[in-house]
């Protein structure tokens, strides 16, 4: 079944949004079985000739309505939730499920769509979400989505080591090494696509932020923030304000988060329009977090297993302000613990925490709740909170020194993965697992393992893609390649890239677009 959307409207709307090609944009109501239906797509990009929605976990031989808006919104029909605007609907459709009739879970549909190929259709941003005829609860829905349209896919890469800066674009359609350059001393800190995918903000330590302009093919190169001198950790874009945030200061104690602006008519383009007053009191901090939609921080203070949660809504009372001090409980069993990394829920309600613990011990990861305001106890028949790791139930098998934890685009499953010492393997083979889990429960918590080849010590960075079907993972230096794309389903191997640079350590930026 093929659908094509009607051109003219795509005309008629930009919307600059946080670059995520899908989001999670409002919850479900459950049907038969208890089940919620799930609505899902692969990254839509310009020209996709295999972009479609799906749905799944409805009920068999049931009807579904599917309906894709300009506009977010928030009311009920029919008991149900609805998260799109009925009002500026430019597709809706009556699909016939798949699947034995009346059977709870297994009914489905694949609504194929064209995309055009205009880039000035790049950044907007639609919202879709399909609601079931069930037997059942009379109606049930699914999540709902966000839908940024994009440019065609890009992995961007960067390392800095001894003097040596360099860039990388790669095309992860084919796994083939696009373009490369050099940049600026001190090396990059992370990156940011944004607008749909059509720029990219790149931190640069003592530099400031770098936009590279992808409109003509390659990239076209300014500074468009400096930071004096002064340190620079990441540059996440926030579209809905067009700002990219910052971590920046003149030393690791004395770091605030600043937001730049980058919309290009703006006349404060390029100049620091909002500043936080408090996190240089917190000690030596160097990394953080943004949530999906742009409105909250994490950042996690050196050798403590403390954080602070920040408001970046201007809409908000708080804004600026730390709202939330959270301490990932600590069983005692290492000397020294740090946070590693961090990840938000796609839906805002969970934040997760990789904690390394000293020597080769193994990684564990907290679950907060803020439904619940409360940290999620994994192991119930002992003392205090238990979080993901050695002491959950069942446990949870990493390695030691873990480096990233990446969320799917719609919840449901992280990627942990490092560079030390797994169970599973051998001393500095790197280590990557998959996280399966269901929202707030402590129940149900699944891990599956790559174990394919050896990631190497300097497993320190990765990325997945829009849809979450795919991890890209940089371990440079090791075997066949410097940047490993695996699969997050079969946990194989599907391809590699050689940077062609012997010197490549501390690969430490890796976005995916």
């Amino acid at each position: 079944m093929r659908y094509i959307l009607f051109l003219p409207f795509f005309a008629l709307l930009f919307s600059a949004t946080a670059f995520s090609a899908q989001s999670w944009a409002g919850p479900g109501n459950p049907g038969a079985g208890g089940l919620t239906p799930e609505l899902s797509c692969p990254q839509p990009w310009l020209g996709n000739p295999n972009f479609s929605l799906r749905l799944e976990n409805a009920e068999g031989g049931a009807s579904a309505w599917l309906g894709v808006s300009f506009a977010r919104d928030a009311t009920t029909l029919h008991g149900a939730p609805v998260w799109i605007d009925l009002s500026q609907m430019f597709h809706q459709s009556l699909v016939p499920l798949s699947g034995q009739l009346g059977q709870p879970g297994v009914g489905s549909f694949n609504v194929s769509f064209s995309i055009p190929t205009s880039p000035s259709l790049a950044g907007m941003q639609v919202f879709a979400q399909a609601g079931v005829l069930d037997s059942t609860v009379g109606m049930a829905s699914s999540n709902a989505l966000s839908i940024v349209l994009t440019v065609e896919p890009q992995i961007f890469v960067a390392y800095g080591y001894s003097g040596a800066n360099e860039w990388f674009t790669i095309d992860p359609r084919t796994t083939t090494l696009e373009d490369t350059g050099v940049m600026p001393p001190y090396g990059p800190t992370g990156a940011s696509y944004g607008n749909g995918g059509q720029d990219l903000f790149l931190g640069v330590s003592r530099v400031g932020i770098r936009r590279a302009d992808f409109r003509s093919g390659v990239p076209n190169w300014s500074t468009i923030w400096s930071s004096n001198g002064e340190d620079v950790f990441d540059a996440v874009f926030a579209g809905e304000q067009q700002r990219v945030w910052t971590l920046s200061g003149p030393s690791g104690a004395l770091h605030e988060l600043k937001a730049i602006d980058v919309n290009l008519s703006s006349s404060t383009y390029g100049q620091v329009v909002a500043e936080t007053n408090g996190i240089s009191s917190r000690g030596i901090t160097q990394f953080w977090r943004m949530r999906n939609d742009g409105k909250r921080a994490c950042i996690p203070g050196l050798l403590t297993m403390k954080h602070w949660i920040y408001d970046l809504d201007p809409a908000s009372p708080t804004y600026l302000q730390e709202i939330r001090t959270l301490e990932v409980p600590d069983h005692g069993q290492s000397i020294v613990s740090v946070i590693t990394d961090m990840a938000w829920a796609p839906n805002s309600k969970e934040l997760w925490v990789l904690v390394q613990h000293a020597g080769s011990m193994n990684a564990e990861i907290g679950r907060y709740s803020f439904e619940t305001n409360s940290w999620i106890d994994h192991n119930p028949t002992m003392p205090g909170i238990q979080c993901l790791g050695d002491y959950s139930t069942p446990p949870l098998v990493s390695g030691g020194a873990p480096t990233y934890l990446r969320m799917a685009p719609l919840g449901g499953f992280c990627m942990v993965g490092g560079f030390g010492t797994p169970n599973f393997g051998t001393y500095s083979k790197g280590w990557m697992m998959r996280v399966d889990f269901e929202q707030g429960s402590a129940n149900g918590v699944q891990a599956s393992y790559f174990s394919a080849m050896d990631l190497g010590p300097d497993s320190w960075e990765a990325a997945l893609n829009a849809d979450g079907s795919k991890i890209c993972v940089a371990a440079p230096n090791q075997g066949a390649g410097d940047v490993h794309f695996i699969s997050t389903n079969s946990l194989n191997l599907i391809g590699s890239v050689d940077l062609a640079n012997y010197w490549i350590q501390n690969l430490r930026t890796l976005v995916w677009r």
